[in-house]
């Protein structure tokens, strides 16, 4: 025996035939208003219709919820990233001697700035880069934490200092 007519059971299908004999009912009531048992059928569907309707609704705003609160700690967990980086970039400034302050605040003032914001340019044919360069070398040299924040490449005509950002900016604004 062939059993497929029973696939209408399966919830989606179930909810459509609901749907579709509610409506059905309130027009077979329309045009014989004094049937009881088409109104019994009517009301049955139509709450369980009703019902489906609430507990669709009810899931769809749990999954919002959840949904705005994911975003919500997404927003914390990145802006609390941002805070550990510049406390990191802070104590690194913190820990430079007031010689290598000053010769970074000189750097960013005499630098020329590139199209990014954290890369600053120095000619190689300026007497001052030929000074600074050496000394950011020396400030760099065995200090890795200082080397995750600043490093140095060189071109043939000039110098790359990057400088990353918020430590950039802490030079800046001491500048």
């Amino acid at each position: 025996m062939n059993w497929d007519f029973l696939d209408i059971l399966k919830k989606a299908h179930f909810n459509t035939l609901m749907f579709s004999a509610a409506i059905t009912a309130w027009i077979f009531l329309y045009i014989y208003p004094e049937n009881n048992y088409i109104l019994g059928a009517a009301i049955f569907c139509s709450i369980y219709c009703l019902a489906r309707l609430a507990v669709y609704i009810k899931n769809y705003y749990k999954g919002y919820q959840i949904s705005k609160e994911n975003r919500q700690h997404k927003k914390q967990q990145e802006d609390k990233k941002i805070q550990d980086k510049k406390l990191q970039a802070r104590y690194v400034y913190d820990r430079l001697s007031e010689e290598n302050k000053k010769m970074l605040s000189h750097l960013v003032k005499i630098a020329k700035k590139s199209a990014y914001s954290d890369v600053y340019i120095l000619e190689g044919s300026n007497p001052e880069s030929l000074i600074i360069i050496p000394q950011i070398n020396r400030l760099l040299y065995g200090d890795a934490m200082i080397e995750q924040w600043i490093s140095i490449n060189e071109s043939i005509d000039s110098y790359s200092v990057y400088i990353k950002s918020p430590l950039n900016k802490i030079i800046e604004s001491n500048s």
